[in-house]
């Protein structure tokens, strides 16, 4: 064997792809990311920096439904996490492929990154530029 030099950045690190299955509320979802090697977890993400309102107050099922909107013509995402809160959710930056079937565009230039590539909608940042969440 032989050992390369990667090209990968230390910011590259900890970021993952995984799939969503479910979006528990606009700032929540429940994914199961893929480690590498065929390993594989289920997890809770919140999502870093933002608050989103509770599905029992105004505004917060639209913030989920926003998100479900973003969600539904992608088979999977892109995190970056480090660290786990309180509840043992993950905080994570949510990176949401743009394909031609997405309806959601970004709303400015601090919503969209370019990843490898690919185009990504910065799912935290969207929310904040919708008025969907505030800074947390």
């Amino acid at each position: 064997y032989e050992l390369a030099k990667s090209k990968r950045k230390e910011s590259d690190l900890f970021t993952y792809k995984a799939r969503v299955l479910r979006a528990v509320d606009g700032d929540t979802l429940r994914v199961k990311i893929e480690l590498g090697f065929g390993n594989r977890i289920r997890q809770y993400l919140r999502l870093r920096e933002i608050d989103c309102r509770e599905l029992d107050k105004p505004g917060g099922k639209k913030a989920k439904a926003f998100v479900e909107e973003c969600l539904r013509p992608v088979s999977f995402i892109l995190l970056r996490s480090s660290r786990s809160e309180k509840y043992d959710r993950y905080l994570s930056d949510v990176f949401i492929p743009l394909n031609s079937k997405s309806t959601v565009r970004p709303s400015g230039p601090e919503a969209k990154i370019t990843y490898e590539g690919e185009e990504f909608l910065y799912l935290n940042n969207e929310l904040l530029l919708r008025g969907l969440a505030v800074r947390e």
